[in-house]
């Protein structure tokens, strides 16, 4: 990276943080909750940004020219579904909508917990990026049922999709309970059609408004811990 001739203040000139990503974490792409906010899918602020990396990276949280990354090593057989964006005349992979979705129904913190993912699902369900089809191209790319579990049971719950859409996940879930937020609380209801356990309240078949109003609290105190992480 070098500085631009036009810089006025050469010693205070700052990149852009996804052409830092795209230049030292490679190959890989921008995507979780940073992907979100690109997509319009997240009315969310988070200053962290959020990078998926097909070879080991350590440490995962690195701070860069004031701006700080959180890395997730993935194998590079993952590095797809994603769209190629200029900044500032550099081209920079990010993941596109439909990869977004799947990203974050497999590692739910890369939206900042469950319940946002859940929120950002509707939000996608509803937006012009919707395409079941693709949702379920890549997630059988992907490999993964877990996706196809957390996938169906917040569609189905939310009646976010057509019937045929919630059954094709279900048929291809895989056998043993998961939990609807690996970094949530390990008690909660399991709902055996999915193998899901439900372990957010405020994301169970009965929901109570302070089940809400705890979860969200759970979700902010959680972006606030990967934040002071990463200073």
């Amino acid at each position: 990276m070098c500085v631009p001739l036009e810089a006025s203040e050469p010693k205070e000139w700052r990149e852009d943080p996804w052409v830092v990503a795209a230049a030292l974490f490679s190959p890989g792409y921008i995507g979780g909750w940073s992907a979100l906010e690109h997509w319009g899918l997240t009315d969310q602020i988070f200053t962290v940004i959020y990078v998926f990396v097909g070879r080991k990276v350590r440490p995962a949280r690195q701070t860069i020219q004031g701006t700080d990354f959180l890395i997730r090593t993935v194998p590079e057989r993952t590095l797809f579904g994603t769209r190629r964006v200029w900044r500032q005349r550099a081209p920079v992979n990010v993941s596109d909508p439909h990869r977004t979705i799947i990203d974050i129904l497999d590692v739910p913190t890369a939206a900042g917990g469950a319940l946002h993912a859940s929120e950002v699902l509707q939000a996608y369900f509803e937006s012009e990026h919707a395409d079941q089809a693709k949702l379920l191209q890549y997630g059988d790319q992907l490999g993964r049922g877990t996706v196809f579990k957390r996938l169906g049971y917040l569609a189905e719950r939310a009646s976010l999709a057509k019937p045929e859409f919630v059954e094709a996940c279900h048929n291809r879930i895989t056998k043993g309970p998961s939990q609807l937020d690996p970094s949530g609380p390990s008690n909660g209801p399991l709902i055996s059609r999915w193998n899901l356990r439900v372990n957010i309240p405020r994301l169970a078949p009965s929901v109570r408004k302070q089940d809400y109003f705890e979860a969200k609290v759970q979700q902010a105190l959680y972006m606030r811990r990967v934040q002071i992480s990463c200073t």
